[in-house]
């Protein structure tokens, strides 16, 4: 959803593929900080998992606009991304099922063992 906010600002400066990457390379980083919010067990588990994908879209959304655009927008893209997620309900719902398929899969993985 980065990506779709960060095309808009597209310029001849900027192209795609580097847009592209940045804004992967955010989303990793933001997912990486919060990982261990992800997978708990009962409810307070999907509700750290909720404030985990919040707090990785934010962190994420953030790290990818600096990489992009400096610091001066550093306070906008989150709350673009943000507002965006929640203004539309099909993006709210994918948001919605990439955040459940995370948390249900890194929970499958600490039940095997994969994680500690």
């Amino acid at each position: 959803m980065t990506l779709i906010l960060l095309l808009i600002e597209l310029d001849s400066s900027r192209s795609l593929p580097r847009m592209f990457f940045q804004s992967v390379l955010g989303a990793a980083l933001g997912g990486a900080v919060v990982a261990p919010l992800f997978g708990l067990n009962g409810v307070m588990g999907w509700i750290s998992g909720l404030f985990g994908i919040c707090l990785a879209t934010i962190i994420g959304s953030a790290l990818a606009a600096v990489f992009l655009g400096g610091l001066e927008v550093l306070a906008f893209a989150p709350l673009l991304v943000m507002a965006f997620v929640f203004q539309d309900p099909v993006a709210l719902i994918v948001w919605l099922s990439f955040a459940a398929s995370i948390h249900l899969l890194v929970k499958r993985w600490r039940m095997v063992g994969r994680l500690s």
